[in-house]
């Protein structure tokens, strides 16, 4: 899980509480994810705390880590949750319940044109955050798929670029293997052209292998077997790297596709469906 995302649903938001809360202390923590929930049911009963929700599923914010972390230091040493309750507004800044809640009240008077535009900024300013970090995320992704992309062409190149110097390599190897027959059938000649004309010392200087393009094709192979080598070496890294990047991306669908699946159109309609339907009830 990637702690640079700022909004968790809850399974998220418990993980991280305690990968922090053990950061923090030093401490392994592997509180259970029902209780956070009931600890925040609590803290909203009694009007102390409020999560913002989407479609009823609290959506937990850095706010939110702080309140928890604090609960489960206390908890760790041994206080109950009634005395929690009570210094948390002292300790740690909260979230007044107020200022979400969308039910009618009737000891304030507010005019129907008044408190619609009120409780949709507030609906509105939670969305907002919401649309930011899915955008944030959905951008990641698509530099991702950019990313894999170019390292996919750089391991076709390198394919090409291996398959050409091995083929470069035969080559060099065919002609060195050439060269030798050459001598061999030299020095197999050497007695037949001593009996012909008696003595051969002319004919085998003259046809004498090249000692200098041969020292030239060894060098040239070996150069190419160690331009193999790194060619190869690149290759495996960049197949690593691949390797990686399918895995963050795999992740951050399933990430997309759970936690950040509203899209900036998708929240516009649903706001405007929010506000219709607010001024039905009126």
């Amino acid at each position: 899980m990637n702690s640079e995302n700022k909004f968790w649903h809850i399974n998220d938001f418990t993980k991280l509480l305690n990968e922090q809360y053990s950061l923090m202390t030093n401490k392994e923590s592997s509180i259970h994810v029902n209780t956070v929930n009931n600890w925040f049911n609590a803290l909203e009963e009694k009007k102390i705390h409020y999560v913002p929700k989407i479609d009823d599923m609290r959506i937990y914010e850095e706010l939110d880590l702080k309140v928890a972390l604090f609960m489960l230091d206390k908890r760790k040493n041994k206080w109950n949750l009634e005395a929690i309750y009570n210094i948390l507004p002292e300790n740690v800044e909260l979230r007044p319940i107020q200022d979400f809640d969308t039910k009618p009240n009737s000891s304030v008077n507010l005019t129907q044109e008044s408190k619609i535009p009120e409780l949709i900024h507030n609906r509105l300013i939670f969305i907002e955050k919401y649309i930011d970090a899915s955008a944030t995320v959905h951008n990641k992704k698509a530099k991702l798929e950019l990313e894999i992309n170019a390292l996919e062409n750089k391991i076709l190149n390198l394919d090409s670029e291996i398959r050409n110097t091995e083929r470069n390599i035969r080559y060099v190897n065919l002609l060195e293997l050439k060269s030798q027959n050459k001598e061999v059938a030299k020095t197999k000649n050497k007695g037949f052209f001593s009996k012909l004309f008696g003595s051969a010392e002319n004919v085998i200087q003259e046809d004498s292998p090249n000692e200098t393009l041969k020292n030239a094709a060894n060098e040239e192979a070996e150069e190419l077997k160690r331009d193999l080598q790194d060619l190869e070496k690149q290759k495996q890294e960049c197949m690593s790297k691949l390797t990686d990047k399918l895995h963050d991306f795999e992740e951050m669908s399933k990430s997309i596709k759970y936690k950040h699946p509203i899209t900036v159109e998708d929240a516009q309609k649903l706001l405007k469906l929010d506000y219709e339907e607010m001024r039905r009830e009126q």
